[in-house]
């Protein structure tokens, strides 16, 4: 970091950065995973014909990535943007679903790693930064962030049991209680002694 190269793919402008430079104290899978939704969220909801960019800066003894795209997030949408099950309304036909989950799981992420990240938004279009401790600093314990348990009960009915265990990890790591059924009638059964307030299907 910093520099990017525009590579075009359909009608997305995307960037390219390098492998190498700002070094944190991190785990690379997850660490990596958490940038990668803030790239692809930033492509899909980015205005057609719009660039997506990534930059990276050490500053005061931190790292701040910035994800920057061409596209508004509507202010209600803005407000609770890092809350789990929250998206911009959709149409019918659902052509970027999804559970609302990736901000949210990428925001735990970035918090486990005693970070921070927030989003602006303006008639320029929309950027997300992570702030991040660097390698010198990570060794001094980071106060762990307060996290309550939601104590919402959640039923996942998924016959694929690799996409049912990431989901209830990832749910159980935003504080829900999570129980996993791989059809119906194990999932009536399940649900009769669970109790969940909501069943993902």
């Amino acid at each position: 970091f910093p520099y990017t190269t525009p590579f075009r793919s359909a009608d997305r402008v995307y960037v390219a950065v390098p492998r190498a430079g700002l070094t944190i104290v991190a785990d690379v899978e997850r660490l990596a995973n958490a940038i990668a939704h803030l790239l692809v969220n930033a492509a899909e909801h980015g205005a057609p014909e719009s660039r997506v960019s990534v930059d990276a800066v050490h500053t005061d003894g931190r790292v701040k990535v910035v994800v920057r795209n061409e596209g508004r997030i509507p202010e209600e949408v803005a407000a609770k943007l890092f809350q789990a099950f929250v998206q911009e309304p959709q149409g019918l036909d659902r052509p970027r679903g999804g559970l609302g989950l990736g901000l949210a799981i990428t925001r735990s992420l970035v918090e486990l790693h005693g970070g921070t990240i927030r989003a602006t938004t303006g008639d320029d279009g929309t950027e997300v930064s992570i702030d991040l401790p660097t390698e010198a600093m990570a060794v001094v314990p980071q106060p762990a962030p307060v996290r309550t348990r939601s104590h919402k009960r959640v039923l996942i009915v998924e016959d694929n049991d690799d996409t049912a265990r990431a989901l209830q990890s990832a749910l159980e790591l935003l504080g829900y209680e999570v129980a996993l059924a791989h059809d119906g009638p194990v999932a009536l059964t399940v649900a009769r002694t669970f109790h969940p307030d909501v069943a993902l299907l």
